[in-house]
């Protein structure tokens, strides 16, 4: 296996060789991007209903062994800095990774919920130096090669019309619409940006309504996954 550079503290290659048992088992990954509000979890949600095989979600704040990190990164009453949040960030994303090693083996599909392209984009909102966790970032992209991208594409203001109907906002969102809407374009950049031969990268849509979303992800995952779709 060809090892990109780590940082200069080291990087443990262990996760890499749990979670990258060949390109086929990554097959049967897919990664759900999208901003805030872009109709991400409700797709998701779909995609889950009209599968009859075993699907498992793994998202951050809810997975019960990632609730402690992501509530102290949701936190006020704790302030952290910005290099020690994108640090807690990052290891809720080795933890996922961990979880998709572990529970390849017992599903028919896997759903992440957010993947590298959320946790780079933290770098840009915060103005950090990407450098510091280039190795990280790599740990990871290398780790999910094999896997099937969805970019959830909406525009920010049909993005926001949907956060501000939400009971229960994060942290991110409760600080207004133009600080998002900043972070929104920036957030955008990087998915237009993103070019990477080691994933499948679909876009879809999600301003066209939940079927014709949903009809865009599933016809990309056919060949793969049709055993386990009921009625598509």
């Amino acid at each position: 296996m060809n090892r990109p550079d780590p940082t200069p503290r080291g990087v443990s290659w262990h996760i890499v060789e749990a979670v990258s048992h060949g390109e086929h088992m990554n097959e049967r990954l897919l990664i759900f991007e999208g901003y805030d509000g872009s109709g991400k979890g409700t797709l998701i949600n779909e995609l889950a209903r009209v599968c009859r095989g075993k699907i498992r979600i793994i998202g951050r704040k809810d997975e019960t062994g990632l609730k402690g990190m992501a509530q102290l990164i949701e936190s006020s009453a704790v302030p952290l800095s910005r290099d020690a949040e994108m640090l807690l960030r990052l290891a809720i994303e080795f933890e996922r990774l961990l979880l998709v090693a572990e529970c390849s083996p017992n599903f028919d599909a896997l759903i992440l919920d957010r993947g590298l392209l959320s946790v780079k984009s933290w770098v840009d909102y915060y103005n950090l130096d990407p450098e510091t966790y280039a190795g990280l970032f790599e740990v990871i992209e290398h780790s999910l090669e094999g896997a099937t991208l969805f970019l959830c594409c909406c525009d920010f203001e049909t993005c926001w019309s949907r956060i501000k109907d939400r009971n229960h906002k994060s942290r991110k969102e409760l600080l207004g619409k133009r600080i998002n809407q900043m972070w929104y374009q920036k957030y955008t950049q990087n998915c237009d940006a993103f070019c990477n031969a080691r994933y499948k990268t679909v876009r879809v849509d999600t301003t066209c309504g939940i079927q014709q979303s949903l009809d865009t992800v599933v016809s990309n995952i056919r060949d793969t996954f049709d055993s386990i779709l009921i009625g598509k």
